[in-house]
């Protein structure tokens, strides 16, 4: 087993593309709009059934607080949401946290 994470910085569609195929889990560490980009690309992929990997979200030093406050506050029981996002990914702030979630 391996686990490969997307450099957002050469990242091109087809890039992406091997990526989300050959990776056996998603580690989203803290990071900027490519990170963004990529973390609602294979959330969506689990939302609408085409991925069914462990994702986790390393909010380390709250550095993702006010995603997670966004997300389940707006974007939960809405109308436009079909599945719990929380549901669709572990936040962790530790490695061994995270290890356990994608493991």
């Amino acid at each position: 087993m391996y686990t490969i994470g997307i450099d957002s910085d050469t990242a091109d569609g087809m890039f992406k593309n091997i990526i989300i195929e050959e990776s056996d889990a998603f580690i989203v560490l803290p990071g900027g709009h490519g990170t963004l980009d990529e973390f609602f690309e294979i959330v969506t992929l689990k939302v609408i059934k085409q991925l069914d990997k462990p994702i986790a979200v390393v909010n380390l030093k709250g550095f993702y607080d006010m995603l997670i406050y966004h997300i389940r506050t707006y974007m939960e029981g809405d109308e436009f949401t079909h599945a719990p996002m929380h549901k669709l990914f572990t936040i962790t702030e530790t490695v061994p946290e995270t290890l356990a979630a994608v493991l």
